[in-house]
């Protein structure tokens, strides 16, 4: 497994399993950093294994799975919140509906680990990560503003324009391959 972006989005932790054997029976059911961070890994009602998870300061996590019946013609994900009172929600979200300008954070979740997952980006759920919170870093989520719709879109441009100005062709080059799955 691989952990990353300490201080990334909303100065969280995240985690995407692209280390971990998919077919294996490897299952860790949350991490914490021992500051209140906490990635919640696995679903304990169902076991299903997380893939990909976000941990916020405020000990509240979201973690993206395939909801029950997944087909590759029908993909379905759940992404469900645990908010800091420990207080579950679970959304469902077909990735290739998502429409990048007019999603939730929620939305784009689950599109990004979509993109990752299915060969399309490398980095695509990293890169929304990073350019959700904005290139001044001034945009921040919470349980109420998860799933308020907004120009992701334009936020993924704006975040590779600002790598590019920056002389980072590494990061430019990923938020590019990111931002033309969008198209």
């Amino acid at each position: 497994m691989s952990i990353s972006g300490i201080g990334g989005a909303m100065g969280g932790v995240n985690y995407y399993n692209n280390r971990v054997n998919r077919n294996s029976n490897q299952v860790a059911s949350s991490f914490s950093t021992g500051s209140c961070i906490n990635l919640k890994m696995a679903d304990e009602d169902s076991g299903s294994r997380a893939l990909t998870s976000v941990g916020y300061p405020d000990g509240s996590s979201v973690s993206v799975f395939k909801a029950e019946g997944y087909t590759d013609g029908n993909p379905q994900y759940m992404v469900k919140c645990w908010g800091k009172d420990g207080e579950e929600t679970e959304y469902f979200v077909n990735p290739t509906q998502v429409q990048p300008e007019d999603a939730s954070y929620i939305d784009m979740l689950a599109y990004s680990t979509y993109l990752d997952l299915t060969g399309q980006t490398k980095n695509g759920f990293g890169d929304f990560l990073t350019a959700s919170t904005g290139v001044n870093g001034d945009w921040t989520y919470d349980a109420e503003s998860m799933n308020t719709k907004m120009d992701f879109k334009s936020l993924v441009k704006e975040f590779m324009q600002a790598q590019y100005d920056a002389g980072n062709l590494a990061g430019y080059l990923s938020f590019k391959r990111f931002y033309e799955c969008m198209e």
